[in-house]
């Protein structure tokens, strides 16, 4: 197996893992790693303003774990 493919498996699996973890999310890699609220269309004002986030971006895994740990913790 190429080292290419080792890291596309990686990749993968820690998506899985990801998205089991976060059923909330939709969560993909697309060149960096992304999640989208999958229950709502819309925030609040009170939720907006509590740093709710529709969409996260982050340049790591490691980053967008750390972004949707803080999401979870947050209320309005």
């Amino acid at each position: 197996m190429s080292l290419e493919m080792e890291m596309q498996l990686i990749r993968c699996q820690a998506l899985d893992r990801l998205r089991a973890e976060y059923p909330g999310w939709s969560i993909r890699w697309d060149g960096w790693w992304t999640a989208v609220r999958k229950d709502r269309r819309t925030l609040t004002d009170t939720e907006l303003s509590a740093g709710m986030a529709m969409t996260l971006m982050e340049d790591t895994l490691h980053d967008l774990r750390e972004a949707l740990e803080q999401q979870e913790g947050l209320v309005p």
